[in-house]
């Protein structure tokens, strides 16, 4: 988990998370932190952490997320990227609230 053991402050993971899911496009998604590893994305609870920045694809010259996130459904038992698990679930399907505004005549 976040916090402590790896020296990250709820801020820097929050801003990771923000440039994140703006790479994706997914910068309209309901986002709130809950603890310094607990968010809740679209309404599902997802402990979230920094993955190695060895991993990302813009650390080998390609283009790719900002940083490198993982996150867990399951209590922390299992990781996954979390651009992956946002896929798995769905949770980028979000129903908007009201119908977009169609042009006036």
């Amino acid at each position: 988990p976040l916090g402590a053991a790896d020296g990250l402050a709820p801020q820097d993971i929050a801003r990771a998370l923000e440039a994140v899911l703006a790479h994706f496009g997914w910068a309209h998604l309901a986002v709130q932190r809950h603890r310094s590893d607990v968010w809740s994305i679209s309404g599902a609870m997802l402990q979230v952490q920094r993955g190695s920045q060895a991993e990302t694809p813009r650390s080998r010259g390609l283009l790719g997320p900002p940083a490198r996130l993982l996150a867990s459904d399951d209590g922390g038992r299992s990781w996954e990227a979390l651009e992956a698990l946002v896929r798995r679930r769905r949770l980028h399907k979000v129903v908007r609230a009201a119908p977009i505004a169609t042009g006036v005549r």
